[in-house]
């Protein structure tokens, strides 16, 4: 998931390169460049992978008084449930995954920039910029907020403490970007609530990409 959400800010920004002639120019505010790994993309899948668990082992792994067991109750033994979990993370697996996240990443990103290209418009006919900073925040706020779909789709267990960094961490998005919109130097100082996510057409294009993202890892999870 960490592979994943930096592979789909990458391409954000490296896609911006093919329409102006690999100039190399940055198309994100510094501070949103600073914070997305410090920040905004790391408090809830860090915790997903400390706390979640497939199966409540507190609940199922425990012996009643009456010498019954909780896990009588689930559809399959534990032990086969540790069985099943050394065949799937096969090193041979784990690599395909690595192959398939690379790419699909590459793709979102790609999706995330052709739709505001064509939607919004970044370069003039003559290579010209404009709004190039407004693409800085929509990349930056789209790849935030499919990485933490991402992450609660596969969270199994949802308990209060993930739920409370689920909140935490999303909110870190609008404290970022609040903070940049109000600093001295930044590049969209004054602009980011009041023209840029104010624009409903900039919000329906990120509910569009969020969704294209976001949805095929749902189906990919339930087929799993």
């Amino acid at each position: 998931m960490v592979l994943f959400k930096s592979m789909l800010n990458a391409t954000t920004k490296y896609s911006m390169q093919f329409t102006n002639g690999y100039s190399g120019i940055q198309p994100v505010d510094n501070l949103l460049i600073s914070f997305f790994n410090i920040l905004m993309t790391n408090w809830f899948v860090l915790f997903w992978s400390i706390y979640d668990q497939d199966v409540s082992f507190s609940k199922y792994g425990t012996t009643n008084k009456d010498g019954s067991s909780e896990e009588e109750k689930l559809p399959f033994k534990l032990s086969e449930y540790y069985a099943y979990c050394r065949e799937f993370m096969n090193r041979q697996r784990f690599v395909k995954m690595i192959i398939l996240t690379d790419i699909y990443s590459v793709v979102c990103g790609f999706i995330i920039f052709f739709v505001y290209y064509y939607g919004e418009g970044v370069l003039g006919a003559e290579g010209e910029v404009f709004g190039l900073y407004t693409y800085g925040v929509f990349s930056v706020a789209s790849a935030v907020i499919v990485h933490h779909l991402q992450v609660l789709i596969n969270v199994r267990n949802f308990t209060p403490w993930l739920t409370f960094w689920f909140c935490f961490s999303i909110c870190m998005l609008p404290l970022v970007l609040k903070i940049s919109d109000s600093m001295p130097k930044s590049n969209v100082r004054g602009s980011t609530f009041a023209h840029i996510l104010n624009s409903p057409f900039i919000l329906l294009m990120m509910l569009l990409v969020i969704s294209v993202c976001a949805i095929p890892l749902y189906f990919n999870k339930k087929v799993r």
